[in-house]
């Protein structure tokens, strides 16, 4: 009926806009970051940042998430 493809567009596009917000935030993440003084890029490719607590974090990549880098 109508109605059930009304309902239907509506939940297909707040699906929509909650990923647009949700990538809009990666975005503004990475460039937030990328003026950030402790954020640096190695020869490799592999993104640096040490945080407010002196522990370094770092991305390689093929990396979706930041991890902490282990204290030696």
């Amino acid at each position: 009926t109508r109605r059930e493809a009304r309902a239907n567009a509506e939940v297909a596009t707040s699906e929509f806009l909650d990923r647009i917000e949700d990538a809009d935030a990666t975005l503004q993440e990475e460039a937030d970051i990328e003026d950030d003084p402790n954020y640096k890029v190695d020869e490799t490719g592999t993104e640096w940042w040490l945080d407010d607590d002196r522990k370094w974090w770092y991305r390689t990549p093929e990396m979706d998430d930041w991890t902490e880098h282990p204290e030696e």
